[in-house]
């Protein structure tokens, strides 16, 4: 990227538009892909390791419900992809901030609000997303293996769909920021109300599905009846704002 911006910037102006200055904006897709497969990669098996390791024995004598077993597990995974995750971030900035100070030719200081943007509203959105699907998925499905395959298929899917949809039909389903929103210092807005209200909807459809997934587990719980219903009001508010979304984005 750095390469292309200096070759080409000067002769073509569209070409400038890749400046490593604004990477996260333009990569920020791929790069939250990359990671929640890690998280996919975590959480499909989780109940079946517990059980290989005896630790589901010791964990279900705990008073704790089966939501707020799920939920744990599943933010411990994305805790655990976030540190590499932010490291790398911490490197790209102070690599930056070094080649800027010392006038280094490879290298430029990362915009500082698209990264905010992407660490404040896109990663654990995402992450939450995404992983409890799958450990839906995997409490419907017999096969964990084709619970993974079956959301990998989604998440490619999604950011698939999303970079070929006009932009003012892509953004009520847009999951990642840079995509809609291009962050720069003249007009530092890391959110919009389409973007803040599409987050509200994934991480409602996400307290969902992980409701549903409570209520399918084989520890049993007097409150199944009540994770089905809870779990279908926040997926189906999830959806209607989604929904709402689109219909304005249309009209």
């Amino acid at each position: 990227m750095t390469i292309g911006h200096m070759q080409e910037g000067t002769e073509i102006p569209m070409f400038s538009v890749i400046s490593p200055r604004y990477v996260m904006s333009l990569l920020s897709g791929s790069f939250l892909a990359l990671f929640c497969g890690g998280v996919l990669l975590l959480t499909f098996d989780q109940v079946k390791r517990d059980e290989i390791t005896r630790i589901h024995e010791v964990v279900s004598s705990k008073p704790v419900s089966n939501f707020e077993l799920n939920l744990g597990c599943l933010l411990g995974v994305s805790i655990s992809i976030a540190i590499p995750m932010l490291f790398f971030l911490f490197a790209i900035m102070t690599y930056g901030m070094i080649a800027d100070v010392f006038s280094i030719k490879f290298g430029e200081p990362v915009e500082i609000w698209s990264v905010v943007s992407f660490v404040l509203r896109d990663m654990f959105p995402n992450f939450l997303f995404f992983g409890s699907l799958v450990v839906l998925l995997s409490m419907l499905l017999k096969s964990r293996l084709i619970a993974l395959i079956f959301t990998l298929s989604g998440l490619i899917a999604v950011f698939w769909i999303n970079s070929r949809l006009p932009l003012h039909l892509s953004k009520p389903f847009q999951t990642v920021t840079g995509n809609v929103l291009f962050p720069t210092e003249l007009t530092p807005e890391i959110f919009t109300p389409v973007t803040l209200f599409n987050r509200v909807a994934l991480i409602s459809m996400s307290i969902g599905m992980l409701h549903w997934a409570s209520s399918f587990t084989a520890r049993i719980t007097p409150t199944r009846s009540r994770n089905l219903v809870v779990g279908s009001l926040a997926f189906c508010f999830g959806l209607i704002v989604i929904c709402t979304m689109f219909i304005w984005a249309n009209s």
